[in-house]
């Protein structure tokens, strides 16, 4: 199996999963984070493998999951002197494609303060900003509009400084297709850039390591990993009686609570069942999760 038909698989299973009653519309508003990281390696002979823009040997994977659950929509590994925007496209149209049978798409991304957006922020007078709590100080944000890129919201934050002759602020810019409050837009954009936290659990799983030296293989390895880790999310992530929905627990919790058990294998009446020990923490909601697997559609596609 080539490395394209792998991904095309993790789709089919995203969607088909989707399909049997786990699609994140039962929570509302999806939203996708798309973002970069580091996979360490310490051998120099590995195909692919060098050194970034952190100065660490390993590769540069590309990730995108679903902020409220955690899921990911579509992951792809890199070399690791890959521009951090390289692959972005290609993988947006992969989010886009297994998105939009179910869903309206939005945007909601934020952009580089170049020349041209410096003369759009020039353009915002002062009684154009509004205050917003802040956890980091002095905030305030505002609106403008350009032809190419649609609706921009600017949120600024001031630098405070000892001794400072005079108050300057650091500018935060972003392009986005919601239509809310200017105030409410730019919360909605801060509170879902989560996708760290996914990575981290990404990591402490199959991404923990890359084993190949194969570049086509370690591109594989990435792409189970993301299908791992997708599997023992949607096996926890029932809502049904007695198993409520634990949207951000920890990958290594589901490993030790879900995974790592101790059970032994009998067969009554000839049927083979697990058995496992009636005081472990999570019994209850393994049991609900087993149950509603059992009830869940068979697929006819």
């Amino acid at each position: 199996m080539s490395v394209t038909q792998l991904d095309l698989l993790a789709g089919e299973l995203f969607v088909r999963a989707w399909q049997a009653g786990l699609g994140p519309w039962v929570h509302g508003t999806v939203i996708v984070d798309m973002d970069s990281t580091i996979a360490p390696v310490f051998s120099s002979a590995k195909e692919g493998a060098a050194y970034g823009y952190t100065k660490t040997l390993g590769y540069h994977p590309l990730v995108a999951t679903i902020a409220d659950t955690g899921e990911i929509v579509a992951i792809a590994n890199r070399d690791g002197n890959a521009n951090t925007a390289t692959g972005s496209r290609r993988m947006l149209s992969t989010i886009v494609a297994r998105l939009r049978n179910h869903l309206d798409i939005g945007y909601s991304v934020g952009v580089r303060r170049t020349s041209r957006m410096w003369d759009l922020i020039n353009t915002i007078d002062d009684d154009r900003w509004v205050p917003i709590d802040y956890r980091s100080g002095v905030a305030q944000v505002a609106q403008t509009w350009d032809n190419k890129w649609g609706r921009i919201i600017v949120r600024r934050v001031r630098n405070i400084r000892d001794g400072a002759l005079f108050d300057t602020w650091e500018h935060h810019a972003f392009v986005t297709s919601n239509s809310a409050p200017v105030v409410e837009a730019d919360a909605h954009h801060r509170d879902h850039a989560v996708v760290e936290l996914n990575i981290r659990d990404l990591k402490a799983g199959a991404l923990a390591h890359v084993p190949s030296g194969a570049r086509h293989a370690n591109a594989a390895w990435v792409i189970c990993a993301g299908i791992a880790y997708n599997i023992a999310r949607w096996a926890t992530n029932f809502d049904t009686a007695g198993f409520p929905i634990r949207r951000r627990t920890t990958i290594a919790t589901i490993r030790q609570f879900f995974i790592a058990i101790a059970v032994r294998v009998c067969r009554p009446q000839g049927k083979p069942r697990i058995s496992g020990p009636l005081d472990w923490p999570a019994a209850e909601l393994i049991q609900a999760c087993n149950r509603s697997i059992a009830l869940m559609p068979h697929w006819s596609g």
